[in-house]
């Protein structure tokens, strides 16, 4: 038996305790076995689908092994075992692992650098929208709305640190609203240059521009994504619950309630215009501080269901009323728990969270991103790069349904 630390990848969750490698006659049957149902599946065994379907997050440093074996060029086989052989205690090893596929693989690079070795190919360049690869997806999204907002400065005396890459973010996103989902021109709403708290609040009224579209074009669907700051102070309601709200740019020292706009607030909205499906992605400090809303059927879940999710043990037994149904299908995506601030990543040039949940819409070929697979890969993910970076963790949440899809190549 061993313990693995904290060490996260991708879909790879290096969470773990208390795992016990399976009996070597048990070894080979399992990874083939894993690997055979990938390609019955549809996926190249070896591909990062194909290895993500066959070991579900699951398999050891013996099964890595094999895995590598039987995969000696596939780059998703070497850097999980790599990594675990960091956890063991073989740097050495590891890092010389790590360094064969640094050329192809951004997790090998970042591996390699953690580990203290010199970097084969250059750091990556600041990304751009056009550095994204987008190809139009196999689902016709022509009924979805899609909004970014990037607010990147704020009032005099707000400090816009953690904020300098949100024109970026929004700018990116469209890019995938446009390329990959197809979402037409008319549709798209982007507001780079930032938005007030009021703009943000016309944009949900039942005159407003939302509104508008979801009847002239019978649009009943939204995609809102927001980047920018996010406070979560008390609720006045009189339960003292924190909720998180987005910071509008006109915000100044003393203004921050008045200058905002809670999530709870825009979801209920949303219902309220006729939508049917929303998509909530919020980049922002305190993103996760939502307050519980079983009506939408994502009660926000405990530390431990979510710990216990990420590590694989699977849900809890339900300890809270099961949720009424509701009318609005609801997936919220934020960067943060409810306690954490929200990280940049300067490398790349977007905010922390948005550049993974990016690197996850981009296209690959035959990959479909659902909100089952968002789960299982953003939150590590991000968690390790801000470890990394600031020995400080950022724990995103993905919330909803895990059968909806939101993107789908060939």
């Amino acid at each position: 038996m061993f313990i693995l630390k904290r060490w996260v990848l991708g879909g790879l969750v290096l969470l773990l305790a208390g795992c016990e490698a399976l009996p070597s006659g048990n070894l080979k049957q399992t990874v083939e076995g894993g690997l055979g149902r990938a390609a019955k599946g549809g996926a190249s065994s070896c591909s990062v689908e194909g290895l993500d379907m066959a070991n579900s997050g699951k398999w050891t440093l013996e099964q890595w092994k094999k895995a590598h074996d039987l995969c000696p060029e596939g780059a998703w086989a070497g850097v999980n075992y790599a990594l675990h052989l960091r956890q063991a205690g073989n740097t050495r090893e590891s890092l010389d692992l790590a360094r064969r596929f640094e050329g192809k693989s951004p997790e090998a690079r970042d591996l390699v650098s953690s580990l203290g070795g010199s970097r084969v190919v250059d750091p990556p360049k600041i990304e751009t929208p056009s550095s994204w690869n987008f190809q139009r997806a196999l689902d016709d999204y022509s009924d979805m709305v899609f909004v970014a907002i990037g607010n990147k400065t704020y009032g005099e005396g707000i400090d816009v640190k953690g904020t300098r890459f949100a024109d970026q973010d929004a700018r990116a996103m469209a890019l995938f609203a446009e390329k990959a989902l197809g979402i037409p021109a008319h549709l798209r709403i982007l507001g780079a240059e930032g938005y007030t708290s009021a703009r943000i609040r016309a944009l949900l009224e039942p005159e407003g521009r939302l509104k508008e579209l979801a009847d002239q074009y019978n649009a009943r669907r939204l995609f809102f994504y927001y980047s920018g700051h996010g406070i979560a102070p008390p609720e006045t309601n009189g339960d003292g619950q924190n909720v998180a709200r987005l910071l509008g740019k006109e915000a100044e020292p003393g203004s921050q309630r008045q200058a905002s706009v809670p999530l709870k607030e825009i979801v209920e909205k949303v219902e309220q215009l006729g939508y049917r499906e929303l998509i909530l992605v919020v980049d922002a400090c305190f993103s996760g501080n939502v307050a519980t809303n079983t009506r939408f059927g994502i009660d926000r879940p405990t530390r431990q269901e979510a710990t216990d999710d990420i590590r694989g043990l699977g849900p809890r037994a339900p300890t809270r009323p099961a949720a009424r149904p509701a009318s609005l299908s609801l997936i919220k995506i934020t960067a943060t728990r409810e306690n954490q601030e929200a990280r940049e990543d300067e490398q790349n040039g977007h905010g922390l969270m948005t550049y993974h949940l990016l690197r996850q819409l981009e296209w690959r070929q035959g990959r479909v991103v659902d909100v089952a697979a968002l789960k299982r890969s953003l939150p590590p993910a991000v968690d390790n790069a801000a470890f990394t970076k600031s020995g400080v963790g950022q724990f995103p949440m993905v919330l909803g349904n895990d059968q909806t899809t939101l993107v789908r190549y060939r």
